[in-house]
């Protein structure tokens, strides 16, 4: 799976970043570490079942990443929101 940028150029999907930046989001928990694999599981579920190609627009991605963390622990999301989204 790819990730189609801001600028329309291909990435290829980086699961560890993506585990970071959730870990990173969720540091202020104590249970960080099984809290962020918890969460990391669930987004890609729902990247899986949300794609119909070989590729994801990072906006759809970051989203998916917003309203599950939202879901969970809104500080996470508002820390996801200050640090990994592009304005």
């Amino acid at each position: 799976m790819s990730v189609v940028k801001y600028n329309g150029e291909f990435e290829p999907f980086n699961g560890q970043k993506l585990r970071i930046s959730i870990y990173d989001c969720l540091k202020h928990r104590k249970s960080v570490t099984s809290d962020s694999e918890s969460i990391y599981d669930t987004i890609i579920s729902k990247i899986i079942n949300s794609i119909d190609g070989p590729s994801i627009k990072i906006n759809d991605l970051q989203s998916i990443v917003t309203t599950t963390l939202k879901n969970f622990d809104n500080a996470s999301a508002v820390h996801y929101g200050a640090y990994y989204i592009k304005n």
